[in-house]
C-alpha cells in the first residue's frame, strides 16, 4: 500500500471515528432522558427510575392501607427492581447500534498483526445481586479482606470523658500512641480568652 493510500485510509478512519463519537454523544443525551417504570401489588405501587437507576418517583394508591407493612416494603422493592430492569432494556435497545462493530473501522489485529481486539479484552462486570442486605446469598459473594491492620479498640467513654482534671485527661491521652500530644489547657484559661 502506498503512502498516499495509507494516509487516505487513515483520514477515512478518523472521519468514521469522529462520526461514531457524535453518535455516542447523541445516544448518551437520549439515554439521560430515559426512565424506567415498575409496578407491583396490583398496581398499588409504582416506582420510576432515571437512566442511572436512581428512584425519582414512588407512588402509592389510596388503597395501599389494605397491605401490611411487609407487603408494602416487598412491593416497593419489586417495583423498583422492575423499573431498573426496564431501564436496562431501554438502554440496551438504544445502545444496540454501538454494539454492532462498524465494518469500516478495522480491528486492531488488522492494523497490527497478532494484536488482540480491544473489545475482547474488556471484562464483563458481574451481575449485581438483588438479594437483601443480610441475605446469605449476598454474604456468600462478599469479599473478605485478610491483609488489614488491626488497631486496639478505643472505649468511647474514655475518649469522650473530659470531666477529669487537665492533667488526668493528658495522662489518659498518652496511652494512645497515635494521638498527638498537646499541652493541657485549663478550662478557666479557655473561658478567660473568650
Amino acid at each position: 500500500m502506498t503512502n498516499e493510500a495509507s494516509m487516505a485510509r487513515l483520514a477515512d478512519l478518523l472521519d468514521t471515528v469522529q462520526a461514531g463519537m457524535k453518535s455516542i454523544e447523541k445516544m448518551q443525551q437520549q439515554r439521560a432522558l430515559l426512565t424506567g417504570v415498575g409496578t407491583a401489588a396490583n398496581d398499588r405501587v409504582k416506582v420510576t427510575v432515571n437512566a442511572d437507576g436512581a428512584v425519582i418517583e414512588t407512588r402509592l394508591t389510596g388503597d395501599i392501607h389494605k397491605l401490611t407493612y411487609d407487603q408494602i416494603g416487598d412491593a416497593v422493592t419489586s417495583a423498583a427492581q422492575d423499573a431498573i430492569a426496564e431501564m436496562r432494556r431501554k438502554t440496551a435497545e438504544l445502545m444496540q447500534p454501538l454494539q454492532e462493530r462498524n465494518p469500516l473501522v478495522p480491528k486492531l489485529s488488522e492494523l497490527a498483526p497478532g494484536a488482540p481486539d480491544v473489545f475482547d479484552l474488556i471484562p464483563k462486570p458481574p451481575e449485581a445481586s438483588l438479594a437483601p442486605p443480610d441475605s446469605p446469598d449476598r454474604k456468600a459473594n462478599d469479599p473478605t479482606f485478610t491483609d488489614v491492620e488491626q488497631r486496639p479498640a478505643v472505649s468511647r467513654s474514655r475518649v469522650a470523658d473530659l470531666s477529669g482534671s487537665p492533667d488526668q485527661v493528658a495522662s489518659d491521652a498518652a496511652e494512645f500512641t497515635d494521638v498527638e500530644q498537646r499541652p493541657a489547657v485549663s478550662r478557666s484559661r479557655v473561658a478567660d480568652s473568650s
